[in-house]
């Protein structure tokens, strides 16, 4: 059966029916799993959800429940958040409206998946009994059976039983094969996962080392690479193998890739290509952590056992101890033992006999402390002890006392640490930065105001007002840009002549329009720091803001830069530049500009038609801080960024400072001859209006004359007017007209003028020709 078929269906029907963002969602959200991009998942599915139901298509619910139960279950191993739901999906995919949908084998898999990763050896008498009971319900010639053939050779490799896993895959592989010819990438990822298990290396370097699945995305990729650098290890060519492994910053992507990556570095670093470092153990303890967070205990017990393991050798018993105790708390809620608790007990004796640390150098002052590397975490936890009996007042040690917890992740007791220590060392500024935050994580903004008001300050010391004036500006920076300026201006009374501070008040001054004010902070910063050509940048572009012309030509004279008596440049040196442009879905678009002044630019780019307005012609003033620079040389030595742009690229604009408002109208159809074409260009751009064809080359028409099928070139033209012409551009164009032997359309001009006459002759040009309007 091809399941597929009735999805791309639906796909294309609703396309017709114009539901065309709903049709997108049903790629979008496949393809974002594939490549481990779990926040679009979401995005995806909550946005897709309710187009769903509000069209009562129970079978597209199952299909985006499913995906999203695939990404966060079957990639990244979220057996706590969705068990609930794979429960609930199974259920909904069995009723009556729902039991014929093909994705109803799926939600089996969700569910069987959820178990298996909570505790995969310890469910596999059940998994494996729900697997064979699904398969029974369909042949190969579902692609359902791939994955819940992959999930029953799974369950049988956790449960150790590779005899009867290799019964069951010779008979998955004759099924398959009658209708489906070679396994799919996902089941040779199972196949070398058999084979390793099984002591046949070299079989299983044959079957992963060129694996492909054109359809896998980026996350078949990554497995491959984990399993052909584990089976490398496993044939001894260590350095292969560390070349192949992927980094922790890759792997961190999805918990589906934690137990290989983790038994890779154990080997690795027993070869001494793996440093045993701080980091490698604390990233070892975050993915413990994060699987824990997810329910995925077995796991998280396996490699709590390999952690110890770098424990040991390191002599790092803090982190034993921690994470010992964590194991202990997991074993309880396993669903069989299979010696757990033998195992717990035998790495309690290993790290009983981990050696205690002795007590490092004296430090003279806490300044030398601060900046001595201990080896081991456990020797500067014990170091920070003594250093806390010497210097009992300092914040800073309190603060690198909560890091230890929180490097060992016990949030809880870092709180209650900070908590005790900010009751006797209140004036402290470190202690007021790190507990501070906590307490406003823990607790809210509104429990904040009262414990740390900013009108009771007596006591702090002028670092502790600092910080706990930033707390308050960083909460009301967006939703309330002047009650932050007021907070940074009581920052200011106790440091009024810092220069950063005087400059993220000018920000925030212009952030709520006030330039005069950002100005005279400007001219303060200059005052204190006159050395820094930054802070009379800063001033010029505030200038411009404020679009004073005196104060940008002192400026631009204390930088050295000629500009005429408008505080512009010069006419012939008015370079082109690009500029950044939010669009009203966020994303980041790119513009063409003509540089007119140190910080003002014209756009000279014609924005494409959709829900933004145009924005040709705008005067805006930009940071002049380039995001590229011109450092490279092309074949013919001219100068260009490394990606072989010639010009500077700016963040984008400060502020508009005039908008023409030009409304772009379209004109469509048969291209014309290029003499007509040159007529046409030379009306419009003598009555004032902007036009520029943008239809590439490969644009045509297919038309019938008669019996005849015919196929002419098109042309797709935008044209930029001003308010109130319409109507003289309509009269241009219709003038133009009547010279066509094909005639064109204009259809969002005929709709604006209510051209009702108009309007019937372009829809019988657009049936002739076939135009999509």
């Amino acid at each position: 059966m091809d399941i597929w078929r009735w999805v791309h269906g639906r796909e294309e029907a609703l396309r017709e029916d114009g539901h065309t963002e709903l049709a997108e969602y049903i790629d979008n959200i496949s393809t974002h799993t594939v490549n481990d991009r779990f926040d679009l998942v979401d995005q995806v599915y909550h946005a897709a959800l309710p187009l769903c139901q509000a069209l009562d298509d129970k079978w597209l619910e199952i299909y985006f429940r499913h995906w999203r139960l695939q990404a966060h279950v079957l990639k990244n191993y979220d057996a706590r958040g969705n068990l609930h739901e794979a429960i609930s999906l199974l259920d909904f995919a069995h009723q009556e409206e729902t039991k014929d949908c093909p994705q109803r084998i799926c939600a089996v898999q969700d569910l069987a998946s959820c178990y298996g990763i909570k505790d995969g050896p310890g469910f596999s008498e059940e998994r494996i009994s729900v697997c064979r009971e699904t398969l029974a319900q369909i042949d190969g010639s579902w692609p359902c059976y791939e994955c819940v053939s992959s999930e029953l050779l799974d369950a049988l490799i956790d449960a150790k039983n590779y005899k009867q896993a290799e019964i069951e895959l010779h008979k998955i592989d004759a099924e398959v094969s009658k209708f489906q010819g070679d396994p799919d990438g996902d089941r040779i990822l199972t196949r070398t996962r058999l084979l390793l298990e099984t002591g046949r290396v070299e079989a299983a370097w044959s079957m992963i080392k060129d694996a492909k699945n054109p359809y896998g995305g980026d996350g078949f990729v990554r497995h491959v690479e984990l399993l052909k650098s584990l089976t490398l290890c496993r044939m001894g060519r260590w350095d292969e193998a560390k070349t192949t492994c992927l980094d922790y910053d890759e792997i961190v992507l999805a918990a589906t890739y934690y137990d290989d990556w983790t038994k890779i570095q154990i080997l690795l670093q027993a070869q001494g290509l793996v440093e045993n470092s701080r980091e490698l153990r604390r990233n070892f303890h975050r993915l413990l952590e994060r699987l824990l967070a997810k329910d995925a205990l077995r796991i998280a017990f396996q490699i709590g056992e390999r952690l110890i393991g770098l424990c040991q050798s390191a002599k790092e018993r803090l982190r034993a101890v921690t994470v010992i105790q964590t194991m202990a708390e997991i074993i309880p809620n396993l669903h069989r033992d299979l010696g757990a608790t033998e195992t717990l007990n035998a790495l309690e004796t290993m790290v009983a006999e981990i050696e205690e640390p002795v007590l490092g150098p004296v430090f003279e002052t806490v300044e030398d402390f601060l900046e001595h590397q201990f080896e081991t975490e456990t020797q500067e936890n014990l170091a920070i002890d003594a250093a806390l009996k010497k210097w009992p007042e300092d914040g800073q040690l309190y603060t690198r006392k909560s890091d230890i917890f929180l490097s060992h992740f016990q949030k809880d007791e870092a709180y209650v640490f900070l908590e005790t220590a900010y009751k006797t060392h209140r004036g402290s500024a470190a202690l007021e930065s790190r507990f501070g935050s906590a307490f406003l994580a823990k607790h809210g903004f509104e429990a904040y105001e009262a414990e740390f008001p900013l009108d009771k300050l007596d006591g702090l010391t002028a670092g502790a007002i600092w910080n706990r004036g930033f707390n308050y500006v960083s909460q009301y920076e967006s939703r309330n840009p002047e009650k932050a300026l007021t907070y940074l201006k009581i920052i200011e009374s106790h440091w009024p002549e810092d220069v950063w501070l005087l400059g993220r008040i000018a920000r925030q001054a212009v952030k709520v329009g006030n330039y005069d004010e950002a100005i005279s902070y400007r001219r303060r910063q200059i005052e204190y720091d006159g050395d820094d050509r930054n802070h009379k940048w800063d001033l010029l572009v505030t200038a411009t803001l404020q679009q004073d012309v005196a104060l940008i030509c002192e400026m631009a004279k204390a930088l050295e830069i000629e500009l005429n008596d408008e505080g512009l440049y010069p006419e012939g040196k008015r370079g082109s530049m690009r500029i950044q442009w939010e669009g009203l879905s966020g994303n980041i678009e790119t513009y063409h500009a003509t540089r007119l002044g140190p910080a003002l630019a014209r756009i000279s780019s014609i924005r494409r038609i959709d829900r933004s307005p145009q924005i040709y012609g705008c005067h805006v003033v930009f940071d002049p801080a380039p995001l590229n620079r011109l450092d490279q040389e092309d074949d013919e030595g001219y100068r260009c960024d490394i990606d072989g742009n010639y010009n500077l690229l700016y963040p984008p604009p400060l502020l508009t400072v005039h908008d023409p408002a030009y409304r772009t109208y379209t004109v469509d159809g048969v291209r014309p001859s290029d003499a007509s074409l040159e007529t046409l260009s030379a009306r419009i751009n003598a009555a004032g209006f902007i036009y520029n064809v943008w239809s590439p080359d490969a644009y045509v028409l297919s038309w019938k004359d008669g019996e005849t099928e015919r196929t002419n070139p098109a042309i797709y033209i935008y044209i930029l007017v001003k308010p109130g012409d319409e109507g003289r551009l309509n009269s241009i164009l219709k003038e133009f007209n009547k010279t066509l032997e094909h005639p064109l359309i204009w259809t969002e001009l005929t709709k604006f003028l209510e051209d009702t006459p108009q309007r019937l002759q372009q829809d019988a040009i657009i049936a002739r020709y076939g135009i999509e309007p």
